[in-house]
């Protein structure tokens, strides 16, 4: 299975691109902007869309304006991940800068699915937002993906990966 995170611009490319592998997208949009218009052609291989509007904010600190990912979108990603696990080769997730929520929701998709996340977390380029992260995980542990053996990751290990991956996108970006 295949996994990629891409911003806006390169989520409208991606469907303008052949691929020889079939996809599932999953296209997050600030609340007050409107969605990517995609095409399913058989060209770009693309057969599935979900279509997704909350901002860049953690639950924790955010202004009243501002739309925080919620339990539904949660639920209707891990929705659209199971019907589409067994159909497609690729889970595509964009967001605005391809860097926060799509790399949040892409490392929950990626644990769920294999038992490993750390091609997210450990990428200077991805800093996920752990708002969508736990929301998304907790929506799959309510599914039934993960059993009490392998419940996941303690509150403990969750922020020691936020931690080590803030450490390393500072690092990449020169910033102390």
């Amino acid at each position: 299975m295949l996994f990629k995170v891409l911003n806006r611009r390169d989520a409208k490319n991606y469907q303008y691109m052949n691929h020889d592998y079939v996809s599932a997208m999953i296209s997050i949009t600030d609340s007050d902007k409107t969605n990517i218009v995609f095409e399913k052609t058989e060209e770009n291989n693309i057969r599935s869309i979900l279509l997704l509007q909350f901002d860049d904010v953690e639950a924790h600190s955010h202004a009243p304006n501002e739309v925080v990912i919620s339990n539904e979108d949660a639920q209707n990603i891990v929705k659209f991940v199971n019907t589409n696990k067994n159909k497609v080769d690729c889970f595509v997730v964009n967001c605005e800068a391809g860097v926060s929520r799509s790399a949040g929701c892409c490392a929950a998709i990626m644990l769920a699915l294999t038992g490993d996340d750390s091609a997210i977390f450990n990428n200077p380029s991805k800093c996920p937002n752990m708002t969508v992260y736990r929301k998304v995980l907790n929506a799959f542990w309510d599914a039934g993906y993960f059993s009490e053996d392998t419940k996941g990751l303690s509150e403990e290990e969750i922020v020691c990966k936020e931690k080590n991956n803030i450490k390393i996108w500072k690092e990449a970006n020169d910033i102390t």
